[in-house]
């Protein structure tokens, strides 16, 4: 059972991956549904899987079913019945379980420290969680159905029907192992599944990937499956190689290798896919390591144009305090009044003019203060270049002007407004933005 978080880098493939398709979806293994909210708002009908209670839970919240659950540890009984009913109590019940899990054996001081400390504040983390759930709205995208059952036979099912993502275990009796606490804690009736080996069932995985358009994201690298290896993704830290496999047909781009450096991870958590502007978004633009935006360029940027190093500077463009966009300037003047714009990207966003949010604050005082704190130079605006064969850029129309074209080249540059991030925010919004 895959347990962990879904790391952007991979997201972003599998973004890319399932970019301009339609129909049905179906995610095996969906965990925290993490893919299944990225494919709803990309518009797909979302079949969901997996066989744990708390993925099943969070499938009666979305669908509005009710899963039987009665409590069996006495600990436990006694803590929730301080609770107030909700949509969301099933779930955040076993939530708290999974919080206590470690501690509850109270073997020694330090647990049963733990262990009473989080009991004094169950009351306190029940309302805390339903208030960010009615707040974030996490749980309101829509899937058109759950299985709560073994994720080969729903494999088998969604395969003829769309395209399928699966997140198969990373190894034998991992669910069993990680929520026994749960198990024991909870009586409630439980999915039907063969154990499954990841040892044993590459040729299924590589018979999977030749019948239909279907990705797989595995922590592991089967010889069989190499032709199918899209992404390689190297995490920071000791934690394994993340490799993606798919037989969806892309065009013309189909290829997707990258790695994480070991000595860096990415300062800024990126916006989600699905973020929806309003009016009461804080919008900033902060300096930050070049690192950083060349981390990210290769997911964002053409493969035709190679950016990815060069730069003297980088401003992140932040959505309460998460990553939508990155701009490097470099030294390409000499002093003169105008700053060379090395390259610009925003991230993957069902917010289809985001693109031109960035192009706009680029002209923001805040952007003009940043680079003559670097720089030691005043500014009048900014220029940059498009490679292209095309007339004119779309991306820069309207908010920058055509300087010159060359061969394959175009120019363009821009002054600065002479207005706050706020403000070219407030605009662009009442303009451009979808409001949901």
């Amino acid at each position: 059972m895959f347990t962990g978080s879904v790391p952007p880098e991979a997201r972003l493939v599998i973004q890319e991956l399932l970019a301009g398709r339609k129909g049905d979806l179906y995610v095996a293994c969906s965990g925290n549904y993490t893919i299944d909210r990225i494919g709803a708002a990309m518009g797909f009908n979302v079949h969901s899987n997996d066989v744990a209670l708390y993925s099943k839970l969070i499938a009666d919240v979305l669908l509005g079913t009710e899963t039987d659950l009665e409590v069996l540890d006495k600990d436990l009984l006694q803590v929730f019945s301080d609770w107030s009913p909700s949509r969301y109590k099933n779930l955040i019940q076993v939530m708290f379980a999974v919080r206590v899990a470690g501690f509850a054996a109270c073997k020694n001081d330090y647990q049963k420290m733990f262990y009473g400390a989080y009991v004094e504040g169950a009351t306190s983390y029940y309302e805390r969680t339903m208030a960010k759930f009615e707040k974030d709205q996490s749980l309101e995208f829509k899937i058109k159905s759950f299985y709560y059952g073994d994720f080969v036979d729903f494999l088998k099912m969604g395969q003829e029907n769309g395209i399928c993502l699966a997140f198969p275990p990373t190894y034998k009796g991992g669910y069993e192992k990680l929520y026994s606490y749960i198990e024991s804690s909870f009586d409630y009736e439980r999915a039907k599944y063969e154990m499954y080996d990841p040892k044993t069932n590459d040729d299924m995985l590589l018979s999977f990937l030749q019948n239909g358009e279907h990705i797989l994201y595995l922590d592991r690298s089967p010889e069989q499956l190499e032709e199918f290896c899209k992404a390689k993704i190297r995490l920071d830290g000791d934690r394994k190689v993340i490799y993606i496999y798919s037989s969806v047909k892309k065009s013309p781009v189909d290829y997707y290798l990258e790695k994480r450096k070991p000595d860096y991870a990415p300062v800024h958590k990126l916006l989600s896919y699905d973020h929806v502007f309003s009016k009461k978004d804080l919008i900033e633009i902060s300096p930050c390591s070049t690192k950083e935006a060349n981390h990210w360029k290769a997911f964002f940027m053409s493969a035709k144009v190679n950016y990815t190093e060069g730069g003297d500077i980088c401003l992140v463009f932040l959505c309460n305090k998460r990553a939508f966009g990155f701009a490097v300037f470099k030294d390409m003047t000499g002093g003169l009044e105008y700053s060379f714009l090395h390259s610009d990207f925003v991230i993957n966003m069902r917010e289809a003019r985001v693109s031109k949010l960035l192009i706009l604050l680029l002209k923001a005082s805040e952007v003009r203060s940043a680079l003559s704190r670097f720089y030691k130079v005043y500014y009048t605006g900014i220029f940059t270049s498009v490679y292209t064969d095309k007339p004119i850029s779309m991306k820069y129309r309207g908010a920058f002007d055509l300087m010159r074209r060359e061969k394959g080249k175009l120019m363009y540059k821009a002054d600065f407004a002479g207005q706050k991030v706020k403000e070219i925010y407030n605009n662009w919004f009442h303009k451009h933005a979808n409001k949901g």
